[in-house]
């Protein structure tokens, strides 16, 4: 015997919004949505385009002008003063007390002083006088026909050295000028125009 057939429960109606308060609710949501993309996007722009401000300060500025020093005068870097003395291109030899040095090439000799304007005794550094010549290259002192400076001494804060480096340099070399560096290796220098 089966029971008699029932029929299943109504579901009672669905309570909500109506269309209109839908439409006006995602009507309002959109602009919503599209006003903060819009506000995202003028704040990032405004990031990257430099003001007009910023652009006029930039114009009136000078550019930057390198100082050219030549022979004679007193150049400052690091924790010293150079003051390049005198230039002698193609010098075929270098005569010592004991000894005669002579190049591959040629010999610049470069006389410089040295002065120590730190605040505590410094080794000066033959090492980092760079010659150059009108191409580019570079060329370190040869430290054998070089005189004057004691290289194992340190040079008290206001005291100065003097003497002679000796670049070796090839035939038909073109000096542009050399770089005196007081901050060490690892520095540019400073231009020396001896031409």
């Amino acid at each position: 015997m089966h029971p008699p057939y029932q029929q299943p429960p109504s579901q009672p109606p669905r309570q909500g919004m109506s269309t209109g308060a839908k439409v006006t609710l995602f009507g309002c949501g959109g602009c919503a949505t599209l006003l903060v993309v819009l506000f995202v996007a003028v704040g990032c722009l405004a990031l990257v385009a430099p003001s007009s401000e910023s652009r006029l300060d930039t114009a009136e500025q000078p550019a930057e002008v390198e100082e050219s020093y030549r022979v004679g005068d007193a150049v400052a870097h690091g924790a010293w003063e150079f003051t390049v003395l005198n230039v002698e291109e193609g010098v075929s030899e270098v005569e010592e007390e004991w000894e005669t040095h002579s190049p591959q090439g040629q010999y610049v000799l470069v006389e410089l002083r040295a002065k120590n304007i730190g605040s505590e005794p410094e080794y000066f550094e033959g090492r980092d006088q760079v010659l150059m010549d009108t191409g580019g290259k570079m060329y370190r002192y040869d430290v054998s026909a070089s005189s004057g400076f004691d290289w194992l001494e340190p040079v008290n804060p206001g005291n100065e050295v003097q003497g002679v480096l000796a670049f070796d340099v090839p035939a038909g070399f073109e000096l542009s000028h050399l770089l005196v560096n007081g901050e060490g290796s690892f520095a540019d220098g400073v231009r020396v125009d001896v031409d």
